[in-house]
């Protein structure tokens, strides 16, 4: 059996990086969702077997700058409803806390690992 991942990218060169080969091993192929060039996924979320949000450089409150955030919130709220699995990654994370009702800290600007 086929599985398809959802994975949203907030920036061209965003990639799943270190998640790849896991994704793999799982048996699950990767459908790239370039959240900043479209209105929506590119599909009704039921049609995927999980979602994943990457990280991106902006934070999750600016939705003013980077309108697709608010898109990428209601597809967590979805996908979390429908009861898939979802994994947020940095802002994926602070995205899905949002969307779930809670808060994501702002403060200082953090790339990398921390």
């Amino acid at each position: 059996m086929s599985r398809t991942a959802l994975v949203a990218r907030h920036t061209e060169r965003g990639s799943l990086g270190l998640y790849a080969a896991p994704l793999g091993a799982a048996g699950a192929t990767p459908v790239i969702w370039d959240a900043y060039a479209a209105d929506d996924p590119p599909a009704r979320l039921d049609a995927f077997d999980a979602l994943i949000v990457l990280g991106g450089a902006m934070n999750p409150d600016e939705d003013a700058t980077y309108p697709w955030l608010g898109r990428v919130r209601d597809a967590l709220r979805e996908a979390v409803d429908l009861g898939l699995p979802v994994l947020g990654i940095c802002l994926g994370a602070q995205l899905l806390a949002q969307a779930l009702g809670g808060e994501a800290p702002a403060g200082e600007r953090e790339l990398g690992w921390h």
